[in-house]
């Protein structure tokens, strides 16, 4: 994969990457969400200091992230047992005939 250089500009300063190819649009957008979210804490909750903007944007994304995470492995976790249990069936249903 070939990576290039890229600027994102996140609460008027800018950041230099190096991302590869097939990530820049989804880099792009990220700062878009960023800005947007900026943006919203700033008219709905009043904040102004872009620190206090961006560590409550940081602690809404983890917890979402975190709690994705969670899903995700109770979903694997439910779906492993059943596999478990449809393998059980199978087995049985070969052995008792």
């Amino acid at each position: 994969m070939s990576e290039i250089s890229l600027t994102v500009n996140i609460a008027n300063r800018p950041y230099k990457l190096r991302v590869d190819n097939q990530e820049e649009e989804i880099v792009k957008i990220a700062v878009e969400l960023i800005e947007k979210e900026m943006k919203e804490y700033t008219e709905q909750l009043g904040y102004k200091d872009k620190q206090d903007l961006l560590a409550m944007i940081t602690l809404q994304n983890t917890s979402k992230m975190l709690k994705n995470d969670t899903n995700s492995f109770s979903v694997e976790e439910t779906f492993a047992a059943k596999l478990t249990e449809f393998d059980q069936l199978l087995t049985d249903a070969l052995v008792n005939d």
